[in-house]
């Protein structure tokens, strides 16, 4: 109760900052690093284990560059942020790096090893038996799968866990002081000083333990999986090379195998500028996307974007699959009861697209449900899975669905905030009304809009001078009315057709 009643003081205040700003800072930040590598990071292991970390020291750059702007503009809600999750508090300590510090505790855990204990078993027998100059696979998806099955030369399919496996307590903590994670400290505390923001040494401590422990724990698991296995497999399937996957990708690559990743979730096909697949392309050799549309548009963002190495990525499609078209939905005509499906409530802007803050997410949804309810709508939020800030609805209002395809038989009409989640593509393929709240956090690209607007009603939110989002109620009215005579699924079958 005290951190919803800490969550309510806060809600309804002006949110202070804009998220141009963030990306701004961010595009600075990417171009400064980048500079610090006089030669190709996949040289040597220092190097790429420096260079791996990149996206994640980026999103944690950005938390602390937001909480300084807010710290300054705003030092109640400022306050209120930082206590309203003691998690939140442990991750932004000044002398640990909790996020690893768990992860390499729950490796050595008891329960773990108990975990794991039968598929070790089970493996064992396989791993020695498999020539590690073949592929291998873990961690399956949609568009995986469909790999293996289009194609004869099939990777070993074996649980991540296993090579996860390994004694890392004692990982090398002693490079806080590398030069180059020097540059990087720099460079994030001069673009700070550029927007008028001011880091503490506290904070500066933790963004260097931070990069500096993630580098040390990429080259235990290298050096760990070098001496147990001595080569590496020619081809590592996953569906992406980031955290946490990220450890056995590095270790393959930087050995002279091949890393293979898949599109995953809703894919940035459809994207202007694919902001969360540029490092997938910088960290993979080989990426395959769900249609040639997707291919052709990643390859002319990779071409613009391209950070260090990421246009060495060959971007790929499976060869001679078996995809089926949508036919045109056949959508309900009476819209009467209304789910709002939302992405999840963060305690920062982080994504490398910049998602919105909780905050701001949480207050938009309460303004839809607000109109909604005005207009005679029976309205529910379906909370993120993913949710870190506390739930604030009326109990009332909350969806209690269960699976995501049962949203579909429950309501009339959808409303999201991003397209960029598995659950709108879920509904995109049911006769269902779709509304897309456009927060232009992650733009579409004109052909790409132009299509998905033939089967959702798009709204554009507008945003006050503060940069805060603001609902119209007639926008909102309109758009519901509009999305009942939308139902060409030609965005779907460009897009994800699988």
């Amino acid at each position: 109760m005290a951190r919803i009643t800490l969550l309510n003081s806060i809600i309804n205040i002006e949110w202070p900052v804009n998220n141009s700003i963030l990306i701004d800072f961010r595009n600075k930040i990417i171009s400064d690093w980048i500079k610090i590598f006089n030669k190709d990071p996949l040289n040597d292991v220092d190097s790429y284990t420096l260079y791996i970390t990149f996206s994640s020291a980026i999103n944690r750059a950005l938390i602390l560059f937001e909480l300084s702007i807010i710290r300054k503009k705003n030092y109640d809600m400022y306050l209120s942020l930082y206590n309203l999750h003691n998690q939140f508090k442990e991750i932004l300590s000044p002398d640990r790096n909790v996020i690893l510090e768990n992860y390499i505790k729950s490796l050595n855990s008891s329960w773990f090893k108990k975990l794991i204990k039968v598929q070790i078993t089970q493996f064992k027998k396989i791993i020695n038996k498999i020539d590690l100059n073949t592929k291998i696979c873990f961690r399956n998806t949609q568009l995986i799968n469909k790999h293996i099955d289009y194609t004869e030369d099939k990777p070993f399919i074996i649980p991540a866990e296993y090579f996860l496996f390994f004694n890392l307590n004692k990982y090398n903590k002693e490079n806080h002081n590398d030069k180059k994670i020097k540059l990087m400290i720099d460079a994030v505390i001069s673009r700070s000083l550029e927007f008028g923001s001011n880091l503490t040494n506290d904070e500066i401590s933790n963004l260097k333990i931070y990069i500096s422990s993630y580098q040390s724990t990429h080259k235990n698991f290298i050096y760990s999986l070098q001496k147990k296995y001595k080569n590496p497999p020619s081809e590592l399937w996953l569906f992406s090379p980031q955290p946490m996957q990220s450890f056995i990708a590095s270790w393959v690559r930087t050995f002279g195998g091949n890393v293979i990743s898949h599109e995953h979730g809703s894919g940035e096909g459809w994207s202007k500028n694919a902001l969360d697949s540029l490092f997938d392309f910088e960290y993979s050799d080989e990426f395959f996307c769900y249609t040639n549309s997707n291919k052709k548009n990643y390859k002319k963002i990779q071409i613009k974007n391209n950070i260090l190495i990421g246009s060495r990525c060959k971007i790929k499609t499976l060869k001679n699959p078996q995809f089926s078209s949508l036919n045109k939905s056949k959508i309900n005509k009476k819209i009467k009861k209304i789910c709002i499906v939302g992405g999840s409530y963060r305690y920062d802007s982080i994504l490398y697209s910049i998602q919105p803050h909780g905050l701001i997410l949480m207050k938009i949804h309460l303004n839809l449900i607000e109109i909604l309810e005005k207009n005679n709508f029976e309205v529910f939020v379906r909370p993120h899975p993913e949710n870190l800030l506390p739930n604030i609805f009326h109990k009332k209002n909350i969806d209690s669905s269960g699976s995501i395809d049962n949203v579909f038989l429950n309501y009339d009409s959808v409303f999201f905030d991003t397209i960029q989640t598995t659950a709108f593509y879920t509904l995109l393929r049911k006769n269902i009304s779709i509304n897309i709240l456009d927060l232009g956090t992650n733009e579409l690209n004109s052909l790409s809009r132009e299509m998905l607007a033939k089967r959702c009603s798009i709204i554009n939110v507008k945003k006050n001078n503060s940069g805060n989002f603001e609902l119209n109620e007639n926008d909102i009215i309109n758009s519901i009315d509009k999305s009942i005579l939308l139902s060409d699924n030609e965005f779907m079958n460009e897009h994800m057709n699988y």
